[in-house]
């Protein structure tokens, strides 16, 4: 389920209806991996919540919807994307994603493989490791 808001009190503080919740800007940016790994675990309850900050194509962005919010969400360091569930209340697009692997079983038996393959996923400049399969490069 996806909504998109535009105003400070539609921003949640906790997950909605008790479901996972995922918070970012109304674009990809940092939370397009979030969202393709809820979409991986096949969580089907899970909440995205897009903060709309106006016309994507203007020079200057409306962000105050955000900023009115962003010290009242019970967070150790507010900031976008930002996840809450049952159990964990995150933010850190890497912290976020980990969890989700661990929560999920997605994670394997060596878990440097799995870091170094998270971190790869998330870097978005391109590398000559995506010229080699996965095997090779691990």
């Amino acid at each position: 389920k996806t909504i998109v808001v535009t105003k400070a009190d539609d921003i949640p503080k906790e997950p909605i209806d008790g479901r996972p919740t995922l918070i970012y800007w109304h674009i990809s940016g940092l939370a397009k991996v979030l969202r393709l790994t809820l979409a991986a675990t096949q969580v089907e309850d899970c909440v995205d919540v897009r903060i709309n900050s106006g016309d994507a194509a203007a020079t200057e962005t409306d962000k105050q919807a955000w900023l009115e919010v962003k010290e009242s969400i019970p967070l150790a360091f507010p900031n976008l994307p930002y996840y809450l569930d049952k159990d964990v209340k995150l933010t850190q697009s890497l912290t976020i994603l980990r969890c989700l692997g661990l929560k999920h079983d997605m994670m394997g038996p060596l878990q440097h493989k799995t870091d170094l393959l998270v971190d790869q996923a998330t870097w978005t400049k391109p590398s000559p490791c995506w010229h080699t399969t996965v095997d090779t490069m691990l």
